[in-house]
């Protein structure tokens, strides 16, 4: 089994790796398909997307375990799921949608990012521009447990984002049995 998990992380590695290139003429175009993550190499993050698809669109999941959720003791935000599209050379638009659940697994908001995504650095960083907008689980809106909050809408500030490289395993790795 702990091989099958190996070969399949392997293997989704490489499919998410991704590549930009040079079109003759025209600025680079970079592929939006692939894995970022926050901070630097060796540094725990607080948010993980993974982008797949095509060129043009395709979908994103997003992990935020150490995101601050201002609704309460115990509650825990889902990971998200979304779509993207290709708006520009560089340049994409995106919308996710994700669930915060309270310690009884309960659905206590539902919550809508909707913004977009620039590749810079040779393709290799992802800056995330986006509104934050949050609901009651009947549809109605919920002020974000912001003080002085009286808008469910919330313009995050920008969030960079760097792309996961391939990495073969050290020489001296001992395989798993």
């Amino acid at each position: 089994m702990r091989r099958w998990i190996v070969g399949a992380i392997i293997a989704l590695s490489t499919m998410t790796a991704a590549s930009a290139s040079d079109v003759a003429g025209e600025a680079r175009h970079c592929s939006l398909v692939g894995s970022y993550v926050t901070g630097a190499e060796g540094v725990f993050s607080s948010w993980m997307v993974t982008m797949t698809g095509g060129e043009v669109s395709g979908t994103l999941t997003t992990n935020v375990p150490a995101w601050p959720v201002p609704l309460g003791a115990g509650v825990k935000l889902l990971p998200t799921v979304g779509v993207w599209k290709r708006t520009g050379t560089n340049t994409f638009a995106f919308t996710q949608i994700f669930w915060a659940v309270g310690p009884d697994g309960a659905v206590v908001a539902v919550f809508k990012n909707s913004g977009t995504d620039t590749l810079t650095d040779e393709c290799n960083v992802l800056v995330v521009e986006s509104t934050m907008e949050a609901f009651n689980p009947d549809g109605s809106e919920h002020p974000l447990g912001i003080p002085g909050n009286d808008t469910n809408a919330n313009w995050l500030p920008p969030m960079i984002g760097y792309r996961v490289q391939v990495q073969p395993p050290a020489d001296d790795a001992v395989p798993m049995p």
